[in-house]
């Protein structure tokens, strides 16, 4: 995963135009905890928020939406609809 310092500023969410469809099974977590009532929300249909993907060294790396994501994976969503931005690093 890249490092970003204090001095680079990370992306924000405008930086994230394109919208894609991708299999749930390439994407990679980037949050290692689950708010269970939050989880509960989105397995019922509510609160669906957008699930973004910065896409880095040929990995889908989920930066938001890790909720969203986990609650389509469990109802067998094959494929989920993100708004997806490529990284590239330049080299000065």
């Amino acid at each position: 995963m890249p490092r970003f310092y204090k001095e680079e500023p990370l992306m924000n969410r405008k930086d994230f135009k394109k919208f894609k469809y991708l299999e749930v099974s390439t994407l990679v977590a980037t949050q290692d905890l689950i708010d269970f009532e939050c989880l509960k929300r989105k397995m019922k249909g509510k609160d669906h928020s957008v699930i973004h993907v910065l896409r880095y060294e040929n990995t889908n790396l989920i930066l938001d939406g890790h909720h969203t994501a986990i609650a389509k994976m469990l109802r067998w969503k094959a494929k989920v609809r993100v708004k997806y931005l490529e990284y590239k690093i330049t080299e000065p």
